[in-house]
């Protein structure tokens, strides 16, 4: 958006030629069968669905009708503007007030008095917003299978974290082979605002898609109007004939579509990129508009350029050479000066997706960052959090959220998580109460979730090992699907160089080692930081042996998400991985993962308490209620226990008493004094999967024997009328 005769504007018409090299690169189209569901009729429950899933209070367009409106009612709404935008779609064009939008000025960084460090945001009306909200969900699920793996930006399923990490390993890859490698990070100016309509739709019909959702795509852009809205007030329409929608939802997946053909003339030519192996060469890294060329030598890198100048002909796009920076891959050489270029010393740094990159290390400099920000956000937010829920919503939006990008590939000291661990329990718990309320709560029930009790307190040290673990998954999931192999090439090719070759070799090998056993035939110099530590991680937590569950089964009854078994390990020394069924999702992967009494690990002790330990029967005896439980023992029978008043059990054929706590259930929490707090078992709702009370197998003199030992830390109760149990 913007003025006609500006970026958005008319500009210089397209060349032709270099138009149909751009439409002659593409390699993925739609298939058939896509195509019929692509072309399928929005019918009113399409509409009435993306209406569910607008935010209510969402920015309204010029008519002031927010989200929240059409979701009183949204079968009725979804029903008229069916029958409106079929009637539309007949017509041609929308109507006058659906093709007008306010657009809003962001400011990004930089002066300003520069008109160019603005953003311009469009809200568009509701209505059309339901209709491209519709025709994204369609378009979104085929994406993936459009998109090139090394594309990152708003493809479902891909992350940002794996182009960092992809860089990082690449660093690290030719540093120790001593390659010489170079990339080159592209800034477009107002990209979003140059694509032509022209070329976007010639590509949609290059690409396969149908002509009824051309035809959907042309209705939402045909005869725009933008009003720019400056200090509340709406200036008079311009007419832009260029770019796509900011704040549109449908605009993010049609501008990666348009950066597609660049990502394919580099690949056409991969003798300019950085080999990586015998089968694979990096030429290039995109998320939306953030690209980066990845080249073998100086030479190299400028024919890249004149690839990038010919995209930039054919589809509107302008390369600002002033805001592209250069950058040695390689540690031990020196990037030459080029003219025309920003070419980064070895101790100047570039931000590459939020982290900076430079030919030195930049752990100490991203900590100290961190650490600056993390006291100035409990400096901004002492005083205004009042209560205890209120300081733990603040500390995990406001100051936590904005450290979990950078500790994703960073290596924080022991020294330093604690140290921000003990200012965040500060933070959170510490305020003046009175001393009869005071009792002494182990941090593991903090920690544990909102349905299972706790508070969902972060605990700084099991949240970065998980980070790690997380990303070491997806490069193991990465290796063993093609689809997203590309982007872990780096990364495997890496790993193969820290361990001595020797008979078959494979990727993850590595993990297979011990590097606490087996530090010596390491080549450590190879091996970054982040590795080191996720390899340390793996083995610590079980990982590398053979017998290993590593996707245990679901502790509360659901369908198992391992699909091994028992005693098979998805990672087996004999390095047969092609014989072992698919990894699950991450999202499966995910729901196994919390920090269990603040101890990490890859199998759930939960789940294994039910698939080892044996069960006895226990009689529910309260007032005139009956119910059934099932106990999860230890190798220590307990044969029978009755509960009434107070809970009783036979352990080693000997009575003891046991205590029910009830009554403290402030905030969800069981606030107990002494050693008995730590001793705590959870009884489950099968029914909803949630703990709903906890009772103390042992009087709190015999807790402070045993209460140190592991197994009786998880041990759990299933029950099916733990109704019963919550009435006590």
């Amino acid at each position: 958006m913007g003025d006609p005769t500006g970026p958005a504007g008319l500009g210089p018409p397209p060349h032709a030629a270099f138009q149909r090299t751009l439409l002659n690169t593409v390699v993925r189209s739609v298939t058939s069968l896509d195509r019929d569901i692509l072309d399928a009729p929005v019918t009113a429950t399409d509409l009435a669905a993306a209406i569910h899933h607008m935010r209510a209070t969402s920015s309204p367009g010029m008519d002031g009708m927010t989200a929240g409106f059409y979701q009183v009612a949204p079968d009725v709404f979804g029903d008229c503007l069916s029958i409106d935008f079929k009637d539309r779609l007949h017509r041609g064009t929308l109507l006058p007030s659906q093709r007008k939008s306010a657009v809003v000025l962001l400011h990004k960084k930089g002066s300003r008095a520069a008109p160019g460090n603005y953003r311009p945001i469009a809200l568009v009306q509701v209505d059309v917003k339901i209709l491209s909200k519709a025709l994204t969900y369609r378009l979104q699920q085929l994406i993936p299978d459009l998109i090139h793996p090394y594309q990152k930006g708003f493809v479902k399923g891909r992350s940002i974290h794996h182009h960092v990490r992809f860089l990082a390993d690449l660093q690290d890859l030719v540093t120790g082979r001593n390659d010489e490698a170079y990339a080159m990070f592209l800034d477009f100016e107002k990209a979003f605002d140059r694509v032509i309509w022209d070329y976007m739709f010639r590509l949609l019909e290059r690409m396969g898609f149908g002509t009824t959702f051309t035809r959907w795509i042309r209705l939402l852009y045909t005869d725009p109007r933008a009003h720019l809205m400056i200090n509340q007030n709406i200036q008079p329409a311009l007419f832009p004939t260029r770019g796509v929608k900011q704040g549109d939802p449908l605009s993010f997946l049609l501008f990666i579509l348009t950066i597609e053909p660049l990502g394919n003339l580099l690949r056409k030519h991969e003798g300019y990129g950085v080999c990586l192996n015998a089968e694979h060469t990096a030429t290039g890294t995109f998320f939306a508009d953030d690209s980066t060329l990845l080249s073998s030598s100086i030479a190299n890198l400028q024919d890249q350029l004149l690839l990038v100048q010919d995209y930039c002909l054919g589809s509107g796009a302008k390369l600002n050479l002033q805001k592209s920076v250069l950058l040695a891959l390689n540690r031990n050489h020196t990037c030459p000066l080029l003219p025309a270029m920003r070419v980064h010393s070895r101790t100047d740094t570039v931000k590459y997706l939020g982290i900076p990159f430079g030919q030195s290390s930049v752990d100490t400099v991203i900590t100290d960052l961190l650490e600056q920000r993390f006291y100035d956000g409990f400096k901004l937010w002492y005083r205004r959090a009042r209560k205890l829920r209120g300081r733990l919503l603040v500390a995990q939006t406001m100051i936590l959220s904005r450290l979990w990008h950078y500790t994703q590939h960073v290596s924080i000291s022991t020294i330093t998580v604690r140290r921000w661990q003990s200012m965040l329990n500060r933070f959170v718990l510490s305020r003046k109460h009175h001393r009869k309320s005071s009792h002494i709560l182990p941090c593991a029930f903090l920690c544990q979730r909102c349905c299972e009790g706790g508070l969902g307190f972060p605990d700084l040290a099991a949240h970065l090992k998980r980070q790690r673990l997380q990303l070491l998954l997806h490069l193991i999931r990465g290796l063993e699907t093609p689809s997203v192999r590309d982007w872990t090439t780096a990364s495997s090719e890496l790993t193969l160089t820290l361990i001595p070759s020797a008979g078959r070799r494979h990727a993850l090998d590595f993990l297979t080692i011990s590097p606490l056993r087996h530090g010596d035939i390491i080549k450590w110099g190879l091996a970054s930081a982040w590795w080191k530590a996720a390899w340390k991680l793996w083995t610590l937590s079980g990982g590398r042996s053979r017998e290993t569950t590593f996707l245990p089964t679901n502790a509360l009854g659901a369908d198992s998400i391992n699909p091994y078994g028992s005693t098979r390990t998805w990672l087996s020394i004999s390095r047969h991985h092609h014989d072992l069924p698919p990894l699950p999702p991450i999202a499966a992967v995910s729901a196994w993962l919390p920090s269990h009494n603040g101890a990490f690990g890859c199998t759930c002790p939960a789940s294994m308490v039910f698939r080892r330990w044996r069960t006895s029967s226990v009689q529910v005896n309260l007032g005139r209620r009956k119910g059934c439980l099932s106990v999860a023992t230890s190798t220590s029978p307990m044969r029978r226990w009755h509960l009434g008043d107070k809970l009783y059990g036979c352990a080693h054929s000997t009575t003891k008493p046991l205590k029910f706590w009830t009554g403290l259930r402030r905030l969800g929490l069981f606030f107990l004094q002494g050693s008995s707090a730590r001793a705590l078992f959870p009884i489950y709702d099968v029914r909803v999967g949630v703990v709903c009370a906890w009772f103390l197998p042992f009087p709190g003199r015999r807790v402070s024997a045993w209460s140190g030992h592991r197994r009786y830390r998880h041990s759990t109760i299933r029950c099916r009328f733990t109704h019963l149990v919550r009435e006590a």
